[in-house]
């Protein structure tokens, strides 16, 4: 006989910082739902996970057979300074960390790949993960077939993921997605009861 799991969710919302989704026009209404999820996350006991991402002067993370990232090394946008974040890697003012939340920084596109989000989840018990972010098709995708292999149950708030070409985001959150989890809007799972 199985023995059920207690659920214990974590919300992670993905590469929501100024030098990525700030390239884009007209993001507030976006910006302010996720901020409206993030607040019903906290008011629930749900740990809110920031998945950022930052590398070294210079870029030593990126090699240049890395077709997508090897296209930032150009400039040192996502670069950390003497631990210091630079304007692009700080967080949209609704979106700002509180002192509770937990800031994860990464160095590949899955929010698993090069960062310590596993021992995160692990130590907290965390088994349910709640997916907000951008781009659908680049930390999303990635990081919902991660954690689909690592038997994490999985929710994506369709709303709340953002990519630049619509037909891709619908594809992902109509074909693709539901492979790996649930895909939900966020104002319903705003109203599902608490764990």
């Amino acid at each position: 006989m199985n023995n059920p799991v207690e659920k214990r969710t974590a919300f992670l919302v993905m590469d929501l910082i100024n030098g990525i989704i700030g390239r884009f026009p007209n993001t507030k209404e976006y910006l302010d739902r996720v901020a409206a999820a993030v607040t019903a996350a906290r008011a629930r006991d749900i740990p809110v996970i920031h998945i950022t991402i930052d590398f070294r002067p210079g870029y030593p993370e990126i090699s240049p057979r890395n077709k997508f990232l090897s296209t930032i090394t150009d400039k040192p946008t996502f670069v950390k300074r003497d631990g210091e974040l630079n304007e692009a890697l700080e967080f949209p003012l609704q979106l700002a960390p509180l002192p509770n939340d937990i800031v994860v920084s990464r160095k590949r596109i899955s929010a698993f790949s090069g960062s310590d989000l596993e021992v995160v989840l692990r130590s907290k018990g965390i088994n349910d993960l709640v997916l907000a972010g951008f781009a659908t098709s680049g930390v999303v995708l990635s990081t919902v077939r991660e954690a689909m292999d690592r038997d994490y149950s999985l929710t994506v708030l369709e709303d709340l993921c953002f990519d630049p070409d619509e037909e891709v985001h619908r594809v992902l959150a109509q074909k693709v997605f539901p492979l790996s989890g649930d895909v939900v809007h966020s104002s319903a799972w705003m109203k599902l009861p608490e764990n």
